[in-house]
């Protein structure tokens, strides 16, 4: 088996060979809002997660885990979790294996993953986590979901779950607060965390830290996307950067200005093109990948109001947000909203679906 290091120098030969092949797809390309739907369901949401196989978004929302039909665009239901527990921003992440057609959310209360089937999308089982879930990823070099705890004061940590049994097969300490995460499909895990300004690699296959490295020039890193292929990682940072990270060295070998408000990170590898959302200044920043140690900004497309978690489908080159007007956040905590998050303005969410312009 090839080590991460020679699949990394590899991946970067094949690259300069073909010249940066993804270069000229990206060039001359111009997104636009091509639709805007109205979700009066919507009242805060978290993540957004496409699954690309059944075709269907997901949308963690305050009212549970909205399937939308990202071809036909209309609303398919609400995925039953049998917890009867609602309240804002208590559900977080979504995965996926398709392999074996599962897909996961995670709730925050109780600590969990909900297990549903992809193609009934009928509840299957409910795992516990470690206190205040929120990331997720799955691996598919391990067949395993990686859960990150943050939203507990004092508890930084992964819920290490089997896909195949959906049974907890351990627990990774983390050195910091967990924020986002990304595989890379050959056992690496990657781990924004936030306080330290850093990211975290993860083995996957021997659950342990195997490496902590600074982003330089990023302040607090939210959202996170890789290349696989090219072995580059794309953080998000509050300090209205983006950084290009090596993936095998945690060199950081390129940044970008972004927005305010940046937080969710997409890349498309059939265009090299990566997707930034900026919730405050209500953009997305479209920056290309024009070479293992040059990135570009190409577009800053207004969107709309607290459009900052996003969704790509790889195959149409879409991009999904969900925007809305948010009111105020509340004086004081409480057992439905312990973070005190603004809920949205009755009437003010839709979906925007962003494409590139013909």
């Amino acid at each position: 088996m090839r080590t991460f290091e020679q699949v990394r120098r590899a991946a970067l030969a094949c690259w300069l060979a073909l010249g940066v092949s993804a270069s000229g797809a990206a060039e001359g390309t111009r997104y636009v809002v091509a639709e805007s739907v109205t979700m009066p369901g919507v009242t805060g949401w978290d993540y957004l997660a496409i699954d690309s196989t059944q075709r269907t978004l997901y949308i963690t929302d305050s009212g549970g885990l909205i399937a939308f039909d990202i071809d036909a665009l209309k609303t398919l239901g609400t995925v039953p979790t049998d917890l009867n527990v609602s309240g804002v921003g208590l559900l977080h992440a979504v995965a996926f294996d398709t392999i074996h057609g599962h897909g996961f959310v995670v709730h925050e209360v109780p600590a969990s993953v909900v297990a549903f089937d992809l193609r009934s999308r009928r509840h299957i089982a409910v795992i516990p986590t470690d206190l205040g879930p929120d990331a997720m990823a799955f691996d598919a070099a391990t067949d395993r979901l990686f859960v990150l705890s943050a939203k507990t004061e004092g508890v930084h940590s992964v819920t290490v779950v089997d896909s195949t049994t959906l049974k907890v097969m351990g627990h990774i300490p983390l050195p910091g607060r967990p924020e986002f995460a990304v595989t890379d499909g050959i056992g690496n895990l990657f781990v924004n965390l936030a306080d330290r300004h850093a990211i975290a690699r993860i083995d996957t296959r021997a659950l342990k830290v195997a490496a902590v490295w600074p982003i330089q020039g990023c302040v607090e890193p939210t959202g996170l996307a890789v290349d696989a292929e090219h072995a580059r990682l794309f953080a998000s940072c509050n300090n209205q950067v983006m950084a290009m990270v090596d993936a095998g060295t945690g060199k950081t070998v390129a940044t970008v200005h972004t927005g305010k408000g940046t937080d969710a990170v997409a890349f498309d590898p059939g265009t090299g093109i990566v997707f930034c959302s900026n919730g405050d200044s209500a953009t997305l920043t479209l920056a290309h990948e024009d070479s293992p140690s040059t990135l570009r900004v190409v577009q800053q497309l207004p969107t709309a109001s607290g459009a900052r978690t996003l969704a790509l489908d790889s195959r149409t080159h879409r991009v999904f947000l969900m925007a809305g007007t948010y009111g105020r956040a509340p004086p004081h905590a409480s057992v439905d909203n312990p973070h005190r998050y603004p809920r949205i303005k009755a009437g003010t969410a839709k979906l925007l679906v962003l494409a590139p312009n013909p």
